[in-house]
């Protein structure tokens, strides 16, 4: 028997199978990565449209109009 044949059989075996899962992982991660960044840009989305709505109710209520949250009791 050929010990050497048998070893690069085995060795090309492994590494082939190292390569596939790294290849399943990085799938894996990068549709991950994806969704984050779905969420991030949502996010900010969202931020930015409760600022714009602030700066509005901070520029109504500098002209001198009356805010819900300008009310003082």
């Amino acid at each position: 028997m050929d010990y050497g044949k048998l070893a690069e059989k085995l060795k090309d075996f492994i590494l082939g199978d190292l390569k596939r899962e790294l290849r399943e992982f990085k799938r894996e991660v990068l549709g991950l990565l994806e969704g984050f960044k779905i969420a991030i840009e949502t996010m900010n989305k969202r931020m930015d449209s409760l600022g714009r709505r602030m700066d509005f109710l901070d520029e109504t209520d500098n002209r001198g109009h009356m805010c819900s949250h300008s009310l003082v009791v």
